[in-house]
C-alpha cells in the first residue's frame, strides 16, 4: 500500500483490517494475549488490549447501504477523471437493489487546508448521509527512455513529429471500504495498471498524461472487479449469517 494512504487510513482507525467480515468473536480474541511467561512486555500489552476493544466494537457491513466513492491523488481528495467515473458507473450497474446506492461522494464543500483527507471525507459523507465510503488512492510511476531516434530532434520538425521517447507508465490503487460512523475498515484492495507509448519529444509531456490515464483506467478496471466481487462475498456472508440466527 502506499505510504500516502497509509498515513491517510491511519487517521480513520486503528484496526486496518483486509478483507474483513463480521468481527470475530471474544473466543478468537483471547489468542492477542501475551504468554504469561514472566516478562514484562509494558506496553505491548496495551497495544493488544486496544486493538481487541476496536475489533470487539465494529459492527458487521450491513447491506443494502449507501456507498459513496471517493478518489485520493498525491495525498489530495480529486474528482474522478471521466474516463474512471464511466468505469465505476458500468459496476455499480452489475449490483441489484440488495446492494443499496452508489453514490460519488461530494469533494465540491470539500476544503484541503480544513484537516486530513480521511477525516474530511468522513465527515462530508456523513452529511450526505451515506454508510459507507470506498475510497481509493493513485499512485502513478512514469517514464521514459529514447528510442534510438533521438538524433532527429536535432532537426527543425523533428523534435515534433518523430517518436524519440518511449513512455511506460505504472499505477497502483490502494482501496478500502470505510464505516462513515466508527471508521472500520471492512475491506482493502489493491489494483494495478500499466500502458506504453512513443511520442515525439516536444509533445512527451501531453503524451505522457495521456498514457498514464489509461494505465490508472486499467488499474480501476481491475480494483472495480475486485470491490465488486468483495461486496457480493460480504452479502452472501450476511444472508448467511442471518438464516443461521433464524
Amino acid at each position: 500500500m502506499p505510504r500516502q494512504y497509509a498515513l491517510i487510513l491511519a487517521g480513520i482507525t486503528l484496526a486496518a483490517c483486509s478483507q474483513t467480515l463480521p468481527p470475530p468473536s471474544n473466543t478468537a480474541h483471547r489468542s492477542l494475549a501475551p504468554p504469561d511467561n514472566g516478562i514484562d512486555l509494558g506496553p505491548v500489552v496495551e497495544i493488544d488490549t486496544a486493538i481487541q476493544e476496536l475489533a470487539q466494537g465494529a459492527k458487521p457491513l450491513i447491506l443494502p447501504a449507501k456507498i459513496g466513492l471517493a478518489r485520493l491523488e498525491k495525498g489530495r481528495i480529486t474528482a474522478l477523471p471521466a474516463s474512471e467515473l464511466t468505469l465505476w458507473r458500468d459496476t455499480a450497474k452489475t449490483f441489484g437493489p440488495e446492494f443499496g446506492d452508489f453514490v460519488i461522494v461530494n469533494t465540491v464543500t470539500l476544503d484541503d487546508k480544513a484537516g486530513p483527507p480521511a477525516g474530511r471525507l468522513r465527515h462530508i459523507a456523513a452529511q450526505q448521509g451515506l454508510d459507507y465510503i470506498f475510497a481509493y488512492s493513485v499512485e502513478t510511476v512514469s517514464d521514459d527512455v529514447s528510442t534510438g531516434l533521438g538524433i532527429l530532434d536535432l532537426t527543425l520538425i523533428g523534435g515534433y513529429i518523430i517518436p524519440s521517447k518511449d513512455i511506460l507508465a505504472k499505477v497502483t490503487l490502494s482501496g478500502a471500504l470505510i464505516d462513515v460512523t466508527t471508521g472500520h475498515i471492512h475491506a482493502s484492495l489493491v489494483g494495478h495498471g500499466r500502458n506504453r507509448g512513443t511520442s515525439p519529444t516536444q509533445k512527451r509531456r501531453r503524451k505522457r498524461h495521456a498514457i498514464e490515464q489509461r494505465a490508472k483506467d486499467a488499474a480501476v478496471r481491475e480494483l472495480a472487479d475486485q470491490a465488486a466481487q468483495t461486496l457480493k462475498d460480504l452479502a452472501a456472508h450476511q444472508q448467511s449469517s442471518n438464516h443461521k440466527s433464524k
